[in-house]
């Protein structure tokens, strides 16, 4: 088969997006480290050697994958809280917080693996790229944490974003063993488990 080179940013842009949507589709079957970047050219249009071209590594796929689940949780929270007019109560924040992060399986799921896995195996290029892109996610829960916590001081709201994080990059495990997992936790909730963990955090905030 032979592969023509892209030639207007538009069709890069849709190999980027074609690159990107069969790692997703891959990603919902499939461990990370059964993924290769000959497999995910399989499931596309491309050449392995058209996809190394945008992504040299599949950690850089991945971490592109990552940095649009960023975008859409912040986009999902800042209307949620823009809805709720500055109303906001601990109890809901941590409410609306946590039926947001449960809506974003695939964002949970890729958070347990961004240290171990995806960051070490990203180039520097697609590493920058992707830490200034998720720089406005934790903006965002800075200026809602002010919001609803104004006593809170900028040190407080930065343990807080950083033991959030924590939490979740182990959460994905417990979230899909619940049934295990669950019986030794008197059969709590996902929901309920995540609400707790994200009330207790913010007790730093107070």
């Amino acid at each position: 088969m032979r592969f023509q080179r892209a030639r207007t940013q538009k069709q890069i842009d849709l190999r980027l997006e074609e690159i990107l949507k069969a790692s997703r589709k891959l990603f919902k079957k499939q461990n990370y480290e059964k993924i290769s970047i000959k497999t995910i050219a399989e499931a596309t249009t491309l050449s392995r050697a058209t996809i190394y071209t945008y992504y040299p590594t599949k950690g850089d796929i991945f971490l592109a994958i990552l940095g649009q689940e960023y975008q859409q949780v912040q986009a999902e929270i800042a209307q949620i809280f823009a809805a709720e007019q500055n109303r906001v109560t601990r109890n809901r924040f941590c409410q609306l917080l946590t039926q947001v992060l449960l809506r974003h399986p695939t964002f949970l799921r890729l958070l347990t693996l961004q240290k171990t896995l995806i960051e070490p195996q990203s180039t520097p290029e697609h590493l920058t790229s992707f830490q200034e892109g998720s720089q406005a996610f934790f903006t965002l829960l800075s200026q809602l944490c002010q919001q609803v916590f104004p006593t809170g001081r900028q040190m407080q709201r930065e343990i807080f974003l950083t033991q959030l994080l924590i939490y979740l990059a182990g959460f994905y495990p417990i979230l899909a063993s619940q049934k295990s997992y669950f019986q030794v936790q008197e059969d709590i909730p996902a929901d309920k488990l995540l609400y707790n963990a994200i009330y207790n955090l913010t007790g730093i905030l107070m």
